[in-house]
């Protein structure tokens, strides 16, 4: 989807850089990985705001997470400052 720029067990601010939008209305799922460590969430996009110069800051929120989603995706945030969200498909799309 995009270049993290802040992640936490709730959710994640992205940038987008693809002209193509998020569906707002819609849930989708997401792969959150660093090293070894593998989350797949649902999330829904809460705020879309194109920045000039820069993309598309989309803000989203995880949805419906398990206890065992939770600790991984904090896990994650714990042992890493650089990370990558990837589409349903697990291909990157930044």
């Amino acid at each position: 989807l995009g270049e993290v720029l802040d992640l936490s067990s709730c959710g994640a601010l992205i940038i987008k850089r693809r002209l193509r939008r998020v569906p707002s209305s819609e849930t989708f799922t997401i792969h959150i990985r660093y090293e070894e460590i593998k989350a797949v969430v649902a999330a829904r996009v809460v705020r879309q705001i194109k920045k000039r110069g820069i993309g598309t800051l989309v803000a989203i929120e995880f949805v419906d997470m398990t206890e065992d989603q939770r600790e991984a995706v904090k896990e994650i945030v714990r042992n890493s400052r650089s990370w990558r969200l990837f589409d349903l498909t697990g291909s990157e799309a930044a």
